[in-house]
């Protein structure tokens, strides 16, 4: 039986942080000092940055706005 708890903008679950936010990841956390741990501690391992948030945003966004929202953000999709 899995648990979760929900703490600020960040899910707790089975131990393991996931953000709830694409923002939140893009602007509050440096997905390059995460990967430095990630390499450092489990050599090999790939990190998969994700939001259903985000992903949900930019589906409803045409794709102009998604093109625009996406260079605002400096991230590709």
């Amino acid at each position: 039986m899995s648990s979760s708890v929900l703490t600020s903008n960040i899910t707790l679950h089975r131990g393991k942080r996931f953000l709830e936010s694409g923002s939140d990841l893009i602007e509050r956390f440096s997905l390059v000092k995460i990967k430095e741990w990630i390499d450092k501690n489990d050599p090999g391992a790939i990190l998969i940055p994700f939001s259903g948030a985000f992903e949900l945003r930019m589906a409803e966004l045409d794709e102009e706005e998604r093109a625009k929202q996406l260079q605002e953000l400096n991230t590709t999709r």
